[in-house]
């Protein structure tokens, strides 16, 4: 197992690769999602408490799993910006 021996970051990092490249292969992106949509403009707006309970309650999930949707949410989002891009200046 490749990650077999690391910590808990380690693990969650190699988790998260993994979910990013099985998203891609099958054309899905949480940015994306109907259901989704007040979720990202909430996140966008830096509203992360209200977006964990626009997520919590389309998707029928915890409140952990609603707060880690929205920090990967908010991930996706900052990647995308020209800002978060090498080489760009504002």
């Amino acid at each position: 197992m490749p990650w077999s021996g690391t910590n808990k970051a380690g693990r969650l990092a190699f988790a998260e690769r993994q979910i990013e490249t099985l998203s891609a292969r099958v054309g899905y992106s949480l940015l994306e999602d109907e259901r989704l949509v007040d979720v990202v403009e909430q996140t966008r707006q830096g509203k992360k408490i209200l977006a964990a309970k626009l997520y919590h309650d389309a998707m029928g999930s915890g409140v952990a799993e609603a707060q880690a949707a929205v920090e990967e949410i908010r991930r996706l989002l900052s990647a995308r910006s020209p800002q978060s891009r090498p080489g760009r200046r504002s």
